[in-house]
């Protein structure tokens, strides 16, 4: 189920945008209330399971700043969207600091509030069809196709690589290949790596943006570089 979250220091405001979404979403999605910036933010900090899909946050907190808040959210969960509102337009401008999905004027209108919610969930539908949902250690990961640099398998158990982290499942790296797009390529018999993660295509193996080098085995290397090639070709035409 979607989580909502809405965190501003009025308990007005709280009351009026929680009782919209209600009556707008019912039973469709779990929302939530905080008046304190820092408590929300420590919430996020000491479970993944406090985090919310989409929160709706104040700009100006009588000791806290909304947007500094937003980004620590961000860096705690990368594909939260965060809707901003406040009755100061003079900080708008100051929101794009945190990439911000929306925002709203006070007083919040049911129309705009229900039209900011609303693109935000066809957002994450959106991204939940380009996700994959894989069983590990008995919990349920979900890891956003694009993301993936490249997955490593050693003996039936396979490490999936993204910018700055990694989840290892248990299944075989040929189950893998099927659930992926053709421009993962399978390069070696330990590896699948992402096209757009390629910088060049090297006798000594496939270097990556961030410099790491996947090796490529010979019974491979001619089938990988004709793949390389043909699909980068396709996407130059």
């Amino acid at each position: 189920m979607i989580k909502i979250t809405v965190c501003d220091d009025d308990p007005d405001v709280l009351d009026t945008i929680v009782g919209l979404i209600k009556k707008n979403y019912g039973n469709a999605v779990s929302v939530s209330a905080c008046s304190q910036v820092q408590r929300l933010v420590g919430d996020w900090q000491t479970s993944g399971d406090n985090r919310a899909d989409i929160v709706i946050m104040d700009i100006v907190f009588e000791q806290d700043n909304g947007i500094t808040a937003a980004k620590t959210l961000q860096q705690l969960s990368r594909d939260v969207k965060v809707i901003f509102i406040s009755g100061y337009l003079e900080y708008a401008a100051d929101i794009f600091e945190a990439d911000p999905f929306y925002f709203l004027v006070k007083p919040i209108k049911e129309k705009k509030l229900v039209d900011a919610v609303n693109r935000a969930l066809e957002k994450i539908r959106e991204e939940d069809r380009n996700c994959l949902l894989l069983q590990s250690r008995g919990e349920i990961v979900k890891v956003k196709i694009d993301d993936i640099w490249y997955v490593e398998s050693s003996r039936r158990n396979l490490t999936i690589y993204e910018a700055g982290e990694s989840s290892r499942v248990l299944m075989k790296l040929s189950d893998m290949e099927k659930l992926l797009p053709e421009y993962f390529l399978r390069c070696h018999q330990s590896y699948l790596v992402n096209l757009d993660r390629i910088k060049k295509f090297t006798l000594d193996g496939i270097v990556l943006i961030d410099g790491r080098v996947i090796p490529v085995s010979r019974a491979r290397y001619s089938e990988t570089k004709d793949k390389f090639l043909q699909i980068l070709g396709e996407r130059l035409i």
